[in-house]
């Protein structure tokens, strides 16, 4: 954990907005919602997060 607030701002500029995970059979993509501050669920958290699913097609991997 850092108190360097420069190092906090850069890291916060770089946290990922979308992922994917990839599973054997399907790939999930969701948006990333990140807040300084919890608004909702975990109000005066600092760095929360919520995850949306993104509608994506089916990727079946074949065998």
């Amino acid at each position: 954990m850092t108190r360097d607030k420069v190092k906090v701002e850069k890291l916060y500029e770089a946290v990922p907005k979308t992922i994917s995970i990839v599973g054997g059979h399907v790939t999930k993509t969701y948006k990333i919602n990140w807040e300084r501050e919890g608004t909702t669920e975990f109000e005066g958290s600092r760095f929360v997060f919520t995850l949306a699913e993104l509608e994506n097609p089916i990727h079946e991997i074949a065998c």
